[in-house]
């Protein structure tokens, strides 16, 4: 600095001075440039008969079009206290009205719907895809929580997927478990609970054959019938029938990937209590085992 004359001392001052007067504008165009990759919604739920009076909800849903994710944060108040609730993606069509009486909150089946899957639940639990279910053995992962004294709660997750335009759909095939009278299965059912434990699965042989190999990591055409029809020559069982691998999904350092799975738009979302303190994992249950507090129709979805 002692071989610098003062005219050049001060243009490299005022150059630093304008630099760091510049550097917040920078990150302010930034943090603008981050916040126009989201798409950010709020939703306010609607209690049921089953609510309690004056309880609320509100669902924020943030997309992330650059990541496909979705970051969700739901909050409740006034809900029953010290009460273990989940949130459900619904398919079903929400019948408007709901009912002044009785415990049902009706919908038409997600069947109805045209191009819903013909094995899809009609209900998914809002959750990751590569959420680990417990199959209802202690809480389950997803929007899963618990109510304080005063019946405030919130749960907030971040869904791998868009949650807007593709929530994932679950599987429609469950077992029905009959509930004994008196645990002697000789008296007759008490009442049945249905059970399930998967995600509705896309498999190789639903892609037209020109494209099994971009979208299955695991497609291979020398075990596919279409190419290879002597069935001498195929190596190993027809790989239409296998489950696909989405290849983005696909982690090669640690083994880790996700079958697709089928997307479709949610009619609605359903708070669900649980009296007894246990979820059911996948499935959405009965009336037997939860009641429906509230309902967030995306109908009454507002952009933030």
């Amino acid at each position: 600095m002692a071989n610098l004359t003062l005219p050049k001392l001060l243009i490299i001052l005022c150059g630093l001075g304008a630099l760091l007067m510049i550097q917040p504008e920078i990150a302010a165009a930034d943090d603008d440039e981050d916040e126009n990759q989201h798409e950010t919604y709020i939703l306010y739920f609607r209690p049921t008969q089953n609510a309690p009076p004056g309880a609320s909800g509100k669902m924020k849903i943030s997309v992330d079009a650059s990541r496909g994710d979705t970051r969700v944060k739901f909050s409740v108040r006034h809900a029953y206290p010290n009460t273990l609730y989940t949130i459900w993606t619904v398919f079903n069509e929400l019948r408007w009205p709901l009912p002044k009486k009785g415990v049902d909150v009706p919908a038409s089946s997600a069947a109805k719907r045209p191009g819903f899957p013909q094995d899809g639940n009609g209900v998914s639990p809002l959750a990751r895809l590569d959420a680990s279910f417990t199959a209802g053995m202690g809480i389950d992962p997803g929007a899963s929580f618990v109510t304080d004294e005063d019946g405030d709660g919130e749960i907030a997750l971040t869904l791998d997927y868009d949650l807007i335009r593709e929530a994932p759909v679950s599987n429609k095939d469950v077992i029905t478990q009959c509930v004994s009278r008196a645990f002697d299965a000789t008296k007759g059912c008490l009442d049945t609970v249905k059970i399930t434990t998967t995600w509705l699965r896309t498999f190789i042989g639903e892609f037209p054959p020109s494209e099994r190999a971009r979208r299955c990591a695991n497609y291979d055409p020398d075990a596919d019938s279409d190419v290879v029809s002597d069935e001498t020559k195929r190596r190993g069982a027809d790989a239409r029938l296998w489950q696909c691998v989405d290849p983005t999904s696909v982690n090669r350092r640690s083994g880790r990937f996700i079958v697709r799975v089928p997307r479709f738009e949610f009619d609605h979302f359903r708070l669900a209590a649980h009296p007894d303190s246990l979820t059911h994992g996948f499935i959405g249950g009965n009336g037997t085992d939860h009641r429906i507090d509230m309902v967030g129709r995306r109908s009454d979805l507002i952009t933030d």
